[in-house]
């Protein structure tokens, strides 16, 4: 008999005959087929590896609103006869809502300013500080409980005779600086106690002023903070991921331009390993004929 057709499942293998040594006037013609075959009645089984499902539906968002995600999954089955139980792949696959419906944001007091000056500078007298109602969002409530200004009294006011008193502020001094954040000065004198007055005045006698409106200064565009790493380019073996970041644009004729590159890459130094399943090697050459005339056979593996 020749070899199996296959190493595994159905399979057949077949022999042959040869007709032949008719004498004296024989005839040549063999009854009969010059060959046969058989099916094997109780052949090994076929390893037969897992394999994935097809995936499930996309799951619920986790959230109603704002940065939300849903998921699906797979399983892995089906293997059969010493095949691989394993299978190539993640299990789970998540994604992120692109354009989520925001959440509501209700708004929210601001911290109270310092207290203002006040009212006198002796006697009775007052002063009030304030504060802000703001922040609401996405139909958020606009609305804040409480007061958004507050009034004291002071408790222990200076007594009023005649004190000395301030002059008028003298005309304000030069910027302190030619652009951005910067401040000036004036000055004045305190003058014209009687009655026992105080020869002294209340306050200072400089009052210095921010420029709510100053000409900016030139700012070079600057790189943003480097992105979260990108997912690796593959599941195992031989694989890199990448970051970005952007170059924050300049103000006031500030330059333009960043130094360095906008993008970077890595590999992974201890990257998982590929599954690599059992493949068969080359056939050997043929062996030698089993006999060196007649009805023979040879092999290989």
């Amino acid at each position: 008999w020749g070899s199996w057709s296959a190493t595994c499942g159905s399979r057949t293998r077949g022999r042959s005959r040869t007709c032949g040594n008719s004498r004296c006037g024989g005839p040549k013609i063999c009854s009969g087929s010059a060959s046969n075959s058989e099916s094997d009645s109780n052949p090994p089984c076929c390893p037969v590896n897992a394999a994935w499902s097809s995936w499930s539906s996309w799951s619920s968002w986790s959230t109603s609103c704002g940065n939300r995600t849903q998921t699906q999954s797979r399983t892995c089955s089906g293997a059969s006869c010493g095949g691989s139980k394993f299978c190539s792949g993640l299990s789970s696959s998540t994604r992120r809502d692109s354009n989520p419906p925001c959440c509501p944001v209700n708004a929210v007091w601001s911290s109270w300013d310092t207290w203002g000056p006040w009212s006198a500078t002796c006697g009775k007298r007052t002063q009030t500080r304030s504060r802000t109602c703001d922040g609401s969002y996405c139909d958020g409530r606009s609305t804040c409980g409480g007061s958004k200004s507050l009034l004291r009294s002071d408790s222990s006011p200076p007594c009023c005779p005649v004190n000395a008193v301030w002059s008028d502020w003298n005309h304000w001094g030069s910027w302190t600086a030619s652009c951005g954040s910067r401040t000036q000065t004036q000055l004045r004198t305190c003058s014209g106690a009687s009655c026992g007055g105080s020869t002294n005045c209340s306050g200072s006698r400089s009052s210095t002023r921010s420029d709510v409106n100053p000409p900016c200064c030139p700012v070079d565009a600057t790189w943003s903070a480097w992105s979260l790493w990108s997912r690796w380019s593959s599941t195992c073996g031989n694989r890199r991921r990448s970051r970005t970041r952007l170059c924050a644009a300049s103000s006031c004729g500030g330059s333009i331009s960043c130094s360095g590159s906008g993008s970077e890459s890595e590999s992974d130094a201890t990257p998982p390993c590929c599954p690599v399943s059992a493949v068969w090697s080359s056939w050997t050459t043929w062996g030698s004929w089993s006999a060196t005339c007649g009805s023979r056979t040879r092999g290989r593996s």
